[in-house]
């Protein structure tokens, strides 16, 4: 797929190569920018929060928002894909869906052999710790869902990001 300013007929092969380097090195200096910016604001959250007396703990969870890559863990995948249902307001997820939203969040699957029987074996172990909770839909099908509150989320944090950020976190 071509990058969409490149889609000009008035645009040669050479001009759009040329015109995608330099939005690339835009965008990086941009990602630079805000990467930096990033750090500062960690930085002034740390200093603060012992200034102001906050719980170690707290401060640690604002200052990996954001951070948290895809678990490599099966089990923990499985824990993250329930949480991050939970925090978008998906309604409760079959063991396909799951296997759905861990594969589009970014999990590889390439060493199961089975992994619907993977985890669903997983997502029994969840319901017996009482971290999820099931429900039969419409269908008949099972469903899960995340118990309390999602911890992807600082307590009292709001899970809304802002327009400009929405496509940044949705894939």
């Amino acid at each position: 797929m071509l990058y969409a300013p490149f889609v000009d007929d008035d645009l040669t092969f050479p001009k759009a190569l040329s015109k995608a380097k330099s939005d690339l090195a835009a965008a990086v200096a941009e990602r630079d920018d805000w990467n930096a910016k990033i750090v500062q604001l960690k930085q002034s959250i740390r200093i603060l929060g012992e200034l102001c007396h906050e719980d170690p703990d707290d401060v640690e969870k604002w200052v990996s928002v954001g951070e948290a890559s895809a678990p490599t863990g099966l089990t923990s995948g499985t824990r993250y894909a329930f949480q991050y249902a939970k925090l978008k307001n998906m309604k409760p997820l079959t063991i396909p869906d799951v296997k759905e939203l861990m594969s589009k969040r970014g999990f590889d699957f390439g060493s199961q052999a089975n992994p619907i029987a993977s985890l669903t074996t997983i997502v029994r172990r969840l319901k017996l710790a009482d971290e999820i909770e099931e429900f039969t839909r419409g269908d008949g099908k099972r469903a899960y869902a995340w118990k309390g509150e999602s911890p992807l989320l600082p307590e009292g944090a709001t899970p809304e990001l802002p327009d400009r950020l929405k496509s940044r976190f949705d894939k």
